[in-house]
């Protein structure tokens, strides 16, 4: 049994299954990397930033800054 058949569960979830898919030596690397780029926005999420404003507006908010 090899790594990638070792990793999924009885109830895998399709995450486990696209790992399954990427970490299978035996399949094209072409399938793998379809894969991969799948599963890499679960694995490693995007970082992002978020401002709260109140009721002043964005522009006077600078301008106060400043």
């Amino acid at each position: 049994m090899s790594m990638a058949e070792r990793q999924v569960t009885s109830d895998p979830t399709p995450l486990d299954f696209l790992r399954a898919v990427y970490c299978n030596e035996g399949l094209p690397l072409h399938v793998r990397m379809k894969a991969a780029i799948e599963a890499a926005p679960y694995v490693h999420p995007k970082l992002s930033a978020t401002a709260l404003l109140t009721s002043d507006d964005f522009a006077t908010r600078l301008a106060l800054q400043l």
